[in-house]
């Protein structure tokens, strides 16, 4: 699979077709064209989108080492687990535990890994997002494209 360039993250993150296919512009890279039309009938605007780009590859940049990758991987199935564990037992401990699992692992990676600081401090809800992102590409070996794609720019 070819590198996946802003048209094509956006297409991923509105979770719309490929659309049509653009040349490849010699060096293997495939184009894949958005249009606004598409974004705003999925509810999500242009400018939003493009936010959150930018943030993903901040947020790429902030986890480059697999290990710290691997932390947050650890930490929000952890914290999967204790919600659903929450909702069948109606204990609300597990949300609690969830919260301080995930939030503990991620910080695992941040300060003894990398070496960082966490971008859940500056953006929350983006870093949320992002980090459901990237649990979603761990599990479905999707994360390698991405990387690429960021040490590229």
């Amino acid at each position: 699979m070819g590198l996946c360039d802003k048209d094509c993250f956006l297409a991923r993150f509105a979770h719309l077709p490929w659309g049509y296919r653009l040349p490849s512009n010699g060096r293997g890279r495939k184009k894949f064209a958005v249009s606004r039309i598409s974004l705003s009938r999925r509810g999500i605007s242009v400018t939003d989108a493009n936010t959150f780009y930018a943030f993903w590859l901040d947020y790429l940049k902030e986890h480059e080492l697999l290990a710290t990758r691997l932390w947050h991987f650890v930490g929000t199935s952890a914290a999967l687990i204790s919600i659903l564990l929450a909702v069948i037992s109606w204990n609300w401990i597990y949300l609690v535990s969830a919260l301080v699992v995930a939030y503990g692992c991620s910080w695992m990676g941040h300060f003894v890994v990398e070496r960082n600081h966490p971008m859940t401090f500056r953006h929350p809800l983006l870093s949320l997002r992002a980090d459901l992102l990237l649990y979603r590409l761990m599990l479905t070996r999707g994360l390698t494209e991405s990387v690429t794609t960021f040490k590229m720019l």
